[in-house]
Formats: structure tokens, C-alpha cells, sequence
């Protein structure tokens, strides 16, 4: 059986070390970007990352 992605949801932990400058991470989300493969986050990862800016 074949998937077929449309859509990826990107973690917080991802947009953390993405924020950060982490090489894998970066690479990783630049091959998704050049896949042209739509991707989202959640409300819950923007708060997350907005809590943990003002700590």
C-alpha cells in the first residue's frame, strides 16, 4: 500500500531546533520546502514556542 503525503504538521521541538540553527533539522526542512509538500503547525506549537520566548 502507497501513501500519498499532502500535508506535513511540523512539532515544536522541530520549529526549536529549526529556530536554533540545528543543521539536520534546517536541511531536513529545506528538502521539505523544495519538496513542495504543504506544511502547517498548530495553535499549540505557537503557544508553546510563544510561552517558552518569555521565560
Amino acid at each position: 500500500m502507497e501513501y500519498k503525503v499532502s500535508k506535513v504538521v511540523v512539532d515544536t521541538d522541530v520549529l526549536i531546533d529549526f529556530l536554533r540553527g540545528k543543521k539536520p533539522t534546517v536541511e531536513k526542512l529545506r528538502r521539505l520546502i523544495d519538496s513542495r509538500i504543504a506544511s502547517a503547525t498548530t495553535v499549540v506549537n505557537a503557544f508553546e514556542l510563544s510561552w517558552g520566548s518569555n521565560i
